[in-house]
């Protein structure tokens, strides 16, 4: 880990993230936003050098995915110790299919763990992983990418989305509601009673009064189309999504 870049607003650190301790203050960073290399999706450099690709290598491409979660459970362990008490870290992640026929399973050896035609569940499997390990897990959201390329299949619907995970490693921290919420005119929050008799009293959210909304909240769908970069660069997400973290 070394630095990259500097100037009054910042500095770019350049190396492998399993380092940020080693460069950045404990309990000093207030938001992560970070999309790591999905598994088995792609090997960044040279395509004729799969097969030379080694376990310690290049992260994503390890040869299971307990072995991938493992590694991503370790460079957050990282994360943590620089997170500030009230930080949040935003995790955006995408899953796959085992297909055998991939360069993936048939060069490189990669164990999806699954049978042929079954989703992996990779966004899922670090969740709980970081969850077990500490982390809490305070949303899943779907972002959808309405513009996304359509799959050449014809016996499952063509994936339009991925995961962004909202985590903390306390159970209070700051989260800017308002920066990031929604217009909403006309309408009043939903009375608490209500809520409490209808749900058997599972659950105590809404209001005790019929009161109006200046907002809506944020929800958990996130509309957000992919956007083209400049640079050669086949998984950058958009800086509206990145943006909308940050903000919050």
């Amino acid at each position: 880990m070394q630095e990259y870049y500097k100037n009054d607003k910042g500095i770019l650190y350049q190396g492998d993230a399993i380092d940020l301790p080693k460069v950045i203050k404990p309990n000093s960073v207030h938001c992560v936003v970070t999309s790591p290399p999905y598994w088995g999706k792609r090997a960044y450099g040279n395509e004729a050098e799969y097969a030379k690709i080694s376990d310690a290598s290049q992260l994503g491409l390890d040869k299971t995915p307990e072995q991938y979660i493992n590694r991503l459970v370790e460079i957050f362990n990282g994360i943590k110790k620089i997170l500030h008490p009230k930080g949040t870290v935003w995790v955006n992640i995408g899953d796959t299919n085992c297909v055998p026929s991939t360069v993936r399973e048939s060069v490189l050896k990669m164990k999806p763990g699954v049978p042929a035609k079954n989703r992996i569940g990779i966004p899922w499997k670090l969740a709980f992983a970081l969850q077990k390990d500490g982390w809490h897990l305070r949303d899943d959201i779907i972002w959808w990418k309405r513009n996304a390329p359509r799959e050449p299949v014809k016996d499952r619907p063509t994936d339009e989305h991925e995961y962004v995970f909202l985590f903390t490693k306390k159970q209070h921290y700051f989260y800017d509601n308002e920066a990031i919420a929604l217009p909403y005119t006309g309408r009043y929050a939903g009375n608490r009673q209500k809520i409490i008799e209808e749900s058997g009293g599972m659950f105590h959210g809404g209001h005790s009064i019929k009161a109006p909304l200046e907002y809506r909240n944020l929800g958990s769908v996130w509309d957000i189309p992919t956007e083209p970069h400049p640079e050669y660069h086949y998984a950058a997400f958009p800086t509206k999504l990145a943006e909308r973290c940050i903000k919050a």
